[in-house]
């Protein structure tokens, strides 16, 4: 079940490799009803950044599975990261649970990895920030 592989699997293997805990937040806005927001605390307690998740398709949504970053963190702004998970899962009808195939899995998880990269993003310049790194040959977007 959806919810259970985000919170029991990723959030919990978050927390066991970096000390994570996430807690949903309620009060934001969003732009779609599907939409759910967690804030992220780092080890210390800290807020580290916002995690959004979009996990369903929809016919004003793009195909495939993407991270994106909304706010870019900078110790130049003093902003934190505000990052978000998109999927295409199927949303299934009214009352019956969201269970992903095997593939669907792996996909949140794999889509979580590159959120983590914007969270964990450390540097003065936005432009650098998250994904945005220098790499030997240029840059990873």
């Amino acid at each position: 079940e959806m919810k259970n592989v985000l919170e029991n699997g990723v959030f919990h293997a978050a927390n066991l490799e970096f000390g994570l805990t996430f807690k949903q937040r309620t009060d934001l806005p969003v732009y779609h009803d599907d939409v759910t927001v967690y804030d992220v605390f780092d080890a210390d307690g800290s807020q580290l950044a916002i995690f959004i998740f979009d996990p369903y398709a929809r016919a004003s949504k793009r195909g495939g599975a993407w991270m994106n970053s909304y706010v870019s963190q900078s110790k130049l702004t003093g902003f934190k990261p505000v990052v978000a998970n998109h999927l295409n899962i199927p949303k299934p009808p009214a009352g019956q649970p969201t269970l992903l195939t095997w593939d669907e899995v792996n996909t949140t998880f794999h889509e979580f990895a590159h959120a983590l990269h914007g969270m964990f993003s450390n540097v003065k310049y936005p432009y650098f920030s998250g994904t945005s790194v220098p790499e030997k040959y240029g840059y990873f977007t």
